[in-house]
């Protein structure tokens, strides 16, 4: 069965170049097109609305929020899936558009194959999420990391920092050791020296105290 799929794309040679890479890949149709968020609800909701499966959606729009739109799409039709492909990857526009509830996001340089990829694992309930993408994220839930134990421990040095987001991460001693450059007997003494100042008793216990301040997410 073809995943039916709603472009909303402002830009006309990108929009051209998504219709075409529907048609050309089995398995998909597009059923409305929108360079507006007003056409886009239009589409949606007009006599003869669009019931698509999946909507492309680029967040710049020259009528409005695409994140605002997303949300507004979401909220009345919960059986969408809404998959973002836009050139914008600072850190409020991806986590703005996370929030609104969206189901992927995808940079405009993504391959023709990884928009389609993308497409039917959104349309059969998954998430996806392009390598950029899914790299920011993750250097943003560290660096939140990092800040949530400065809040917590300030007394931990950098390097105890480190080694125990590591170890509430699920890594052993030895794993600690070569992802930090260091020998395992350093990351024991790094370790005695953190249970003292979070004054607990055993590695358990550092790791409960850890995962409670948001470590461990690297």
């Amino acid at each position: 069965m073809s995943v039916p799929v709603l472009i909303i794309e402002d830009h006309p040679l990108y929009l051209g170049a998504l219709r075409a890479l529907f048609e050309r890949g089995d398995g998909f149709e597009v059923v409305a097109e929108a360079a507006t968020g007003a056409a886009a609800l239009e589409a949606l909701e007009g006599p003869r609305g669009a019931r698509p499966r999946v909507i492309t959606l680029d967040l710049h729009l020259p009528d409005g929020s695409g994140t605002a739109l997303a949300q507004r799409v979401l909220a009345a039709h919960p059986q969408v899936r809404v998959l973002v492909i836009s050139a914008l990857t600072d850190r409020a526009a991806v986590l703005s558009a996370l929030r609104a509830g969206v189901h992927g996001y995808l940079t405009k340089d993504a391959g023709s194959e990884e928009i389609r990829h993308a497409v039917r694992l959104v349309a059969a309930g998954g998430t996806a999420f392009g390598e950029p993408i899914a790299v920011l994220l993750r250097d943003w839930l560290k660096a939140d990391a990092g800040a949530s134990a400065r809040t917590h421990f300030p007394t931990l040095t950098g390097r105890e920092t480190q080694v125990l987001d590591l170890l509430a991460g699920g890594r052993e001693y030895a794993q600690i050791a070569r992802e930090l450059g260091i020998s395992e007997k350093t990351v024991r003494n790094h370790l005695s020296n953190l249970f003292v100042k979070l004054e607990v008793n055993n590695r358990a216990q550092a790791i409960l105290v850890a995962r409670r301040a948001g470590m461990g997410t690297s």
